[in-house]
């Protein structure tokens, strides 16, 4: 799978991708988008917004239920362990 970044706001904190090749695309899919934003909780703890955009022909509506976030969940969940067993370096 291949994707391009499409958004980039540092302010807000967003980044959006839309899937090029592969993924999704070699379903079916006309278009695959997908957001992060990163909403800061406290000092010490932040948010991952992910949202799915999707577009695809009435035809193939059935593949609309495969789509999911359970893969950001997962890079999120190994990205916060990994930051919170890192020890500062001396």
């Amino acid at each position: 799978m291949k994707e391009k970044i499409t958004k980039v706001n540092y302010k807000k904190r967003v980044k959006e991708t839309q899937t090029i090749e592969g993924g999704f695309l070699a379903l079916g899919f006309k278009r695959y988008i997908t957001q992060y934003k990163i909403i800061e909780n406290n000092f010490t703890s932040s948010i991952i917004r992910s949202t799915i955009k999707y577009e695809v022909d009435d035809k193939l509506s059935n593949l609309a239920s495969i789509v999911n976030t359970k893969l950001v969940e997962t890079l999120a969940k190994t990205v916060g362990k990994y930051l919170t067993e890192k020890k500062a370096p001396p």
